[in-house]
């Protein structure tokens, strides 16, 4: 199985280098070669800047649905990639640091739920799924879909993409198109809603599978790394204190893989403890 991530760079240089993109990036293609071979998909300027960055994969792809996107909507590239591809992989962002070989025996596994109401609701969580999800239904996507099929949606449960690891790449590739199809009424290469992306990949990605009962798992029922704050982290619902001499590499050697999602909100932790991964004192 193929662990492949899909670039297309949608900021600017400054905000990349500022936020420690590539600190990160490193780290996940880095981990993720112990186990996989690693494919990028991108296109020439990306493929340029990775290579530039000293980051280096098993093999670089240039996607022409990628090279020829215009858009903001960061998903698209991902879903084109996903779409291109004929054997079983793991898709992963470049803010994942992977500690394990990925593996299922369903037809696709998500890494953890980014929203599960099934277990407990509260205020927080309501909040969130209202304005990732269902103001972006009323906004603008109620356009492509019937009231009735709406009706039969799970709102519970939408899975991050962070780590998506596919059995069954024809599945995806045939889901996926639909998407597009039924949403062919946005154009995706002239709107810049960027908050689309989560709706088009994560959301309506999970209605199509339990539409058709296609089977699925998390690896995670919950997110095991979460930050609190420059500090502070949660790792399996534990409050770790962080050290800032020794970094977070051992309090991580637990866990199949951690998704730093939200890094860039916490410019200090990636300026100090990220670093000490890609140290040769402290190897990933």
């Amino acid at each position: 199985m193929d662990a492949i991530f899909t670039w297309k760079n949608l900021s600017s240089y400054k905000e990349l280098d500022t936020t420690f993109f590539w600190h990160y990036a490193r780290i996940a293609v880095d981990s993720a070669k112990r186990f996989h071979k690693t494919i990028l998909y991108t296109d020439k300027q990306g493929a340029e800047d990775f290579k530039n960055n000293g980051i280096s994969f098993s093999e670089v792809k240039i996607l022409s649905e990628i090279e020829n996107f215009k858009g903001t909507i960061f998903s698209l590239p991902k879903i084109y990639t996903m779409i291109s591809r004929k054997e079983p992989y793991v898709h992963l962002d470049f803010d994942v640091f992977t500690n394990t070989k990925y593996f299922t025996t369903e037809s696709f596994a998500f890494g953890y739920p980014e929203v599960d109401l099934t277990a407990e609701v509260n205020i927080d969580k309501l909040r969130y799924l209202n304005e990732s999800y269902v103001a972006n239904y009323d906004n603008e996507f109620y356009k492509y879909f019937d009231a009735s099929i709406m009706e039969k949606w799970d709102w519970r449960i939408v899975p991050n993409f962070g780590v998506f690891v596919v059995n069954n790449p024809e599945l995806v590739k045939i889901t996926f198109k639909s998407i597009l199809n039924k949403i062919n009424g946005l154009n995706v290469n002239e709107n810049t809603n960027s908050h689309y992306a989560s709706f088009i990949e994560q959301f309506l990605f999970m209605r199509y599978i339990e539409m058709n009962d296609y089977e699925y798992e998390f690896i995670y029922k919950n997110n095991p790394f979460m930050f609190k704050d420059s500090n502070t982290v949660f790792i399996k619902d534990k409050r770790i204190n962080v050290s800032y001499s020794s970094g977070i590499h051992n309090r991580i050697n637990s866990l199949k893989f951690v998704h730093f999602h939200g890094y860039k909100k916490f410019p200090t932790f990636g300026n100090t403890i990220v670093k000490k991964l890609i140290t040769k004192q402290n190897p990933i």
